[in-house]
């Protein structure tokens, strides 16, 4: 969204966009509330959600792109592909070292991001673990375990580069994020899932399915030449396309008719 951001603001000067990183659900929460709170303040804002808000009537949104997310490995595992089979087991305790799946012998470290709110876990249950949830926390650091007991060694982080560092910085480490960051980590491997590498191409014939569609959000409909109406209109724009595609993300246009929804 940055170089969106600074894409539109060369286009017009008079702009002043802020982004904040957070969580998808707590972004269109927030949304809601303010908007209940202060609809004048709302007008103001836009959330962006990797799939769709829930339970606010009161948002409009738009389909912009598919995210596509990528299972992360630091390279230290020597591990480059996973079966979807292998990941339901490392993330329910099953599998604990790496040598279990033909890498190193190391042990597993899974980085997650703290849920319920971050639109990434919540795919990554869905569309990878078949709604099972994540174990609990034996890890503050990520690093060491502090769970005496737990054979498992799990920690949560906040945003998706603190998940991406993390893992480029730690042996053994495995996560979730959308590919087009991943690609920014030198020492992080993204792992193919059942044999097919996370690419747009894959995504558009549905062999693989670790994606989501990213919405924008409003609360209610944005007024009429509103700087809120002329972004989201850019967000959907043939020049947003590259710079949305550069982030590792698919326009919908695109994509097959009706892909996005």
């Amino acid at each position: 969204m940055k170089e969106l951001r600074s894409a539109y603001a060369a286009e017009c000067t008079q702009a002043d966009i802020t982004i904040a990183a957070n969580g998808s659900r707590s972004g269109t929460r927030a949304l809601n509330e303010t908007g209940t709170r202060d609809p004048a303040a709302a007008g103001q804002l836009i959330v962006m959600s990797d799939g769709p808000a829930e339970d606010s009537p009161d948002l409009r949104g738009r389909s912009i792109a598919v995210v596509v997310f990528a299972v992360v490995l630091n390279r230290s595992t020597d591990v480059t592909a996973l079966t979807v089979t292998q990941l339901r087991d490392i993330y329910a305790g099953r599998l604990t070292n790496w040598k279990q799946v033909g890498g190193r012998d190391l042990p597993i470290r899974m980085v997650s991001r703290v849920g319920p709110d971050s639109g990434s876990r919540r795919t990554f249950r869905d569309k990878v673990l078949a709604g099972d949830q994540e174990l609990g926390i034996s890890s503050d650091d990520c690093r060491t375990k502090d769970d005496p007991v737990a054979k498992h060694h799990r920690c949560e982080v906040g945003t998706t580069e603190e998940l991406l560092s993390r893992v480029n910085d730690i042996e053994g480490a495995i996560g979730y994020a959308e590919l087009g960051g991943s690609r920014k980590y030198p020492a992080v491997t993204v792992a193919s899932i059942d044999g097919v590498v996370p690419d747009a191409s894959k995504v558009a014939d549905r062999s693989y399915r670790f994606w989501e569609v990213e919405h924008a959000y409003t609360y209610k409909a944005p007024a009429q030449d509103s700087l809120q109406e002329a972004f989201l209109d850019y967000l959907g724009s043939m020049q947003a396309r590259p710079i949305l595609a550069r982030d590792g993300l698919v326009p919908c246009p695109e994509l097959p008719a009706a892909f996005c929804g």
